[in-house]
């Protein structure tokens, strides 16, 4: 269930998305430092439409790259309540690549106005913390932000337990200035990197 909020003013019960946020400029008087007037520069609307416009650029966006790279996009939308829009891409860009890695574009509502492009590779595994260290050294070499993750599931009953290691990169794109062409250098980018970051993870 999304967080209910109660508006001290009015008392009304609201969501975060339903939020609306202001910038303000305070013209100061240059003695005595008060106020004299106070200036709505910037108002941004709700959340809500901030992320369904956002949402909306970038699946209009991936869709316009699509039949340049020769992709599919699969939006996935099953932590939509959580605030976060994912869309699964396949095709050309990852030809020739393992089929544990996994290509996709990552909108989140805490981070308005930026989508992130994300390379991830899954292992059946808990990889070593100097695999992990290594990982990191690569992708930072390359200029990308690394991320990651390690889980382990303990079964019962005499079935096995479950181990997984993720790890890839991302970098993040600026949603009002989304262009045609920009997918195409930024995939590149994230799969050279990962490319090299495999042949240091299977030297470790």
């Amino acid at each position: 269930m999304e967080e209910e909020f109660v508006c001290a003013g009015c008392l009304a019960t609201v969501t975060r998305r339903q939020f609306v946020s202001n910038s303000l400029i305070v013209d100061s008087c240059p003695h005595c430092q008060a106020m004299i007037r106070q200036t709505d520069c910037f108002h941004s609307g709700t959340l809500e439409n901030t992320t369904e416009s956002n949402v909306t650029s970038v699946d209009d966006w991936l869709s316009s790259e699509c039949e340049e790279n020769r992709m599919i996009s699969e939006p996935i939308r099953d932590r939509e309540a959580e605030g976060e829009y994912l869309w699964r891409l396949t095709g050309t860009p990852l030809k020739g690549c393992p089929d544990n890695w996994i290509l996709a574009a990552i909108y989140q509502v805490g981070t308005a106005n930026t989508v992130q492009l994300r390379i991830t590779v899954v292992e059946p595994m808990r990889a070593p913390d100097a695999v992990m260290a290594s990982l990191v050294a690569v992708y930072n070499d390359h200029g990308l932000q690394p991320h990651g993750s390690r889980s382990h599931n303990i079964s019962f009953e005499g079935e096995p337990s479950l181990s997984e290691t993720r790890w890839g990169a991302m970098q993040c794109l600026s949603v009002p200035v989304l262009r045609q062409g920009l997918f195409r250098a930024v995939s590149r980018r994230l799969i050279n990197a990962t490319r090299d970051a495999k042949t240091m993870r299977d030297r470790v």
